[in-house]
């Protein structure tokens, strides 16, 4: 094989590692607000409004989101416990890792280590335990 074709070989196999994954920015959303969310979530008992922000478009592999929650009077609830659980409803699985939540004040929440291994539609499944506990679960199409 000649220098120009190995070279051309290397780079087309080192441009396909990782083909299909890629890493959404670090960052998180300093202030999530409803203008800036990329969805909007009722939760099951209609108690809380969660704004799903996000600092990139989510994307397969890793991913973070930050969460502003509301009361029905618009009041930003801080002190919840969130549990955030990636699940692909399709496949009936979840995903690698466990998400971390940062609790930031002003009723925001940062999540981290969000992990969607593959293309197609997943759940942040969110339980919510407060006063009034309760569930949320946002959705993405994750191309």
């Amino acid at each position: 094989m000649n220098p120009r074709a190995s070279w051309l070989t290397l780079v087309v196999a080192l441009s396909a590692c990782g083909a299909g994954e890629s890493t959404a920015d670090a960052g998180f959303v300093a202030n999530c607000s409803k203008s800036q969310a990329i969805q909007t979530v009722t939760s099951q008992s209609g108690a809380y409004t969660l704004y799903v922000c996000d600092a990139a478009t989510p994307v397969v592999g890793f991913n973070n989101f930050t969460y502003l929650v509301m009361d029905q009077s618009g009041t930003p609830q801080d002190g919840l416990s969130l549990s955030i659980q990636p699940w692909m409803p399709y496949m009936n699985h979840g995903s690698p890792g466990t998400p971390t939540v940062t609790s930031s004040g002003a009723g925001q929440y940062q999540i981290a280590n969000v992990v969607f291994q593959m293309a197609g539609e997943w759940q942040l499944r969110t339980a919510i335990s407060a006063a009034t506990s309760d569930s949320a679960d946002p959705q993405f199409n994750i191309d």
